[in-house]
């Protein structure tokens, strides 16, 4: 792990920027822009962006080779702009942001587990419907937005599936992410 990254200093944001970098890129766009809003929303991070001299030479260095767009995230705007965001808030709102996408991240992790129960396609409209929800409404609005996605499937007339022999899950891991877990019945 390279820990010149701003991000790996802390296991916290680390985590939160690894569960981000690790989703498809059309659901990687989506989460970014939720990032983006709550920082922008809770932290001004866009007019920190426009002081960039009030950040200290270090942090200024930093969005300059941003915009060389050498790393692999770079490439997605939207991912860029949160990442870069993330990299100008102080250390303090940078722990609290991280949390929120973590606690974001999970929810996500909810929906793709309801659709897979119900097999049922994710669909990049609830992805966006969920990340707005939880940036402008926080989790119980979240929690009530995921019963309202199971009670559509139910009234499409999914039926609840269950596998043969193995349980699938995706579950989230304090130290490296998103991992696989098969249980056995």
């Amino acid at each position: 792990m390279n820990k010149y990254r701003f991000y790996d200093q802390e296991p916290s944001v680390s985590q939160a920027v690894e569960l981000l970098l690790v989703l498809p890129q059309e659901m990687q766009s989506i989460i970014a822009d939720g990032i983006s809003l709550i920082a922008e929303q809770e932290f001004r991070a866009n007019e920190l962006m426009k002081e960039l001299k009030s950040l200290g030479t270090e942090k200024v260095l930093a969005v300059y080779k941003s915009k060389q767009k050498k790393r692999a995230y770079d490439k997605n705007h939207a991912v860029h702009r949160a990442i870069n965001y993330l990299m100008v808030l102080s250390d303090n709102n940078r722990l609290w942001i991280s949390k929120r996408i973590v606690g974001l991240m999970a929810y996500l992790q909810d929906y793709l587990k309801t659709c897979r129960l119900y097999s049922a396609p994710p669909t990049q409209q609830s992805v966006d419907a969920l990340t707005t929800v939880y940036v402008k409404f926080g989790p119980d609005e979240v929690k009530s937005y995921l019963k309202a996605v199971e009670a559509e499937f139910i009234s499409q007339g999914r039926q609840k599936s269950v596998s043969q022999g193995h349980m699938v899950e995706v579950i989230m891991d304090e130290g490296i992410g998103l991992r696989i877990r098969r249980d056995q019945k």
